[in-house]
């Protein structure tokens, strides 16, 4: 992550682009720590000059907020589907899938 950390600081006016897009790949499960790009777009915001500083924490916001509900949005939509791929199928187990069916309805009855 040290070269994403000079890619920002040296870009600073582009900050919260580099910021929000690494923000959405880490949503899709790539290796990028989200906390981590958080601390970087603080680190941005502290050294481009003060109008930037809302519009990068916007983009971090916007950023954290859009990339959660991408991923829970394909799995709500794509979820049953995505037992014809056969890499699915073998990566998640039945049983596995009923223990997660069982501790959701436990979930719903605490409610």
């Amino acid at each position: 992550m040290e070269w994403f950390l000079s890619i920002v600081t040296e870009n600073a006016a582009h900050a919260h682009w580099w910021v929000f897009g690494a923000l959405m790949l880490a949503g899709l499960n790539l290796p990028i720590s989200e906390e981590l790009v958080l601390l970087v777009g603080g680190v941005a915001a502290s050294s481009v000059e003060a109008t930037g500083t809302l519009k990068i924490y916007l983009f971090i916001f916007a950023g954290a907020y859009a990339s959660d509900w991408m991923v829970y949005f394909f799995g709500r939509l794509l979820g049953p589907r995505l037992w014809r791929i056969a890499w699915f199928r073998r990566t998640i187990k039945q049983h596995r899938l009923k223990q997660m069916e069982i501790g959701r309805a436990s979930c719903r009855e605490r409610v």
